[in-house]
């Protein structure tokens, strides 16, 4: 595996982390503000 491939892999893993987080962050913080019936 090439060291390019090697470095896109971990940015793209990096990527998918942090927006799996931001997502997640968003969700809690409006939670119970709109779409209270999404919770089971």
């Amino acid at each position: 595996m090439s060291l390019i491939m090697l470095a896109a892999l971990i940015g793209l893993m990096f990527f998918g982390s942090m927006v799996s987080a931001f997502s997640e962050m968003r969700r809690e913080q409006h939670e119970g503000e709109q779409m209270p019936a999404l919770k089971p």
